[in-house]
């Protein structure tokens, strides 16, 4: 999963986490059997603990996470101690 921000929004040093969550077991993981249960998260790709200036030219940053589970997991960003709005163009 990709994640842009708009780098005004960025202050001096933002910590940025991509949080995969391994929903099956957290909701089924009572009564079933160990094979039934799948496995991970597994990350795959974390981001970079990076400083981008806040006048950088493309006025965004890119940061990647990836992540294997069964089932597919579900992927959060947070910044800040806050959640990412994914669906927000700001």
């Amino acid at each position: 999963m990709k994640m842009w921000l708009l780098v005004s929004h960025l202050v001096i040093i933002s910590i940025t986490t991509c949080l995969a969550e391994f929903t099956w077991y957290r909701r089924y993981g009572h009564g079933v059997s160990e094979e039934d249960k799948g496995f991970g998260p597994i990350f795959e790709e974390q981001p970079i603990n990076t400083i981008y200036p806040e006048e950088s030219l493309e006025g965004k940053v890119s940061l990647n996470c990836r992540a294997r589970a069964s089932p597919f997991p579900v992927y959060k960003w947070r910044m800040n101690n806050g959640d990412v709005d994914l669906t927000s163009d700001r």
